[in-house]
């Protein structure tokens, strides 16, 4: 008995072109891609840093966390593709988000000046990840005001999704007796 293999590829980007959830036929360098693009590579450095938590309790609350950040980023990635509107709620992920810093930031002192990522992995990881989300904060300001399909909530969510994950490196450093050396 044979068995078929999958098929990985279907050729029709081999134009340049894609699509979204709509059909139409679009080039691969279009703010939509970039966008959605940067929000995949955000996810996959989440990802990342999660396969770096240790096996302490308080890495389990991180890794959940981290994992609802995917959650949302895969459902917003899915309405920015044209997805039927779910029971997204921009506002009320942001109040999430917030708690979320303000439970992390917890014990933390105002921080001055920069500092260099590879103390730890996880630290690293979140450090990867938070630049990809200013990255795609920076692409999502572009594209909402070329297009007008994002909110200033969206904006704002955005925002608020890199301050999470640099307050949740800051506290897995310090949990770890890791502080981050800040320089300047």
């Amino acid at each position: 008995m044979t068995s078929a293999s999958a098929k990985f590829f279907s050729g029709k980007g081999d134009d340049g072109q894609s699509s979204v959830m709509d059909g139409k036929r679009r080039f691969k360098d279009e703010m939509i891609f970039e966008l959605l693009g940067a929000m995949d590579e955000l996810s996959a450095s989440l990802g990342l840093a999660v396969s770096f938590c240790g096996e302490k309790e308080s890495d389990d609350q991180v890794k959940k966390d981290i994992r609802r950040l995917q959650e949302m980023l895969s459902e917003f990635m899915g309405r920015i593709a044209g997805a039927k509107k779910t029971g997204w709620k921009e506002t009320e992920i942001i109040e999430w988000i917030e708690d979320k810093i303000s439970q992390y930031g917890q014990g933390i002192t105002t921080l001055a000046g920069f500092s260099f990522p590879g103390d730890s992995q996880i630290g690293a990881g979140l450090d990867l990840a938070r630049t990809i989300a200013r990255r795609v904060e920076r692409i999502a300001v572009r594209y909402g005001r070329e297009t007008g399909e994002l909110s200033p909530q969206s904006i704002k969510l955005f925002n608020r999704l890199s301050s999470l994950v640099f307050v949740i490196r800051q506290n897995v450093e310090i949990r770890n007796n890791n502080p981050k050396q800040l320089v300047g």
